[in-house]
């Protein structure tokens, strides 16, 4: 079975991912289960990378949307 584990925070390259998330692949992977991450970002191009023994699929996103407050609400 493979598990994608969805996330906007994922700190790849030098600054690792976050310690719960390995720490979840790697007992899963244990378990035997194929991982991966998919990092929804606004902006980036659509790649792979390997960060920690994890492959990491970057998803490219719209940018969030933000809408004014209704009126009347404080």
């Amino acid at each position: 079975m493979k598990i994608l584990h969805v996330t906007e925070y994922c700190h790849a390259g030098p600054w690792r991912n976050e310690r719960y998330v390995l720490d979840l692949i790697r007992g899963l992977g244990a378990a035997g289960f194929q991982n991966g991450v998919v990092w929804l970002q606004p902006g980036l191009s659509a790649e792979t990378l390997q960060a920690d023994g994890v492959r990491i699929f970057k998803l490219p996103t719209p940018q969030m949307r933000v809408d004014a407050p209704l009126p009347g609400i404080s």
